[in-house]
């Protein structure tokens, strides 16, 4: 793990790895919840809300992902 952002409500944990993807997980039980996309080399993460985190990537790229399946609260 490259990176790691804990979701505003506690609940979901957002993770850059080694590997170049970015995956969600449940905070409570480490269950992986799902993946949103690759990305490139090293990255930070930061929730903007329950549904929304800001991501940039080695190469300066900055994009918005979204939670997969809806909100978060």
């Amino acid at each position: 793990i490259r990176s790691l952002c804990f979701s505003p409500c506690g609940k979901l944990v957002l993770t850059g790895g080694g590997d170049d993807r970015i995956r969600w997980w449940d905070a409570a039980t480490g269950k992986r919840l799902g993946q949103v996309r690759e990305l490139i080399g090293p990255c930070v993460l930061g929730f903007m809300d329950g549904t929304r985190a800001a991501v940039l990537e080695a190469d300066g790229q900055a994009s918005v992902v979204t939670v997969p399946g809806g909100t978060v609260a």
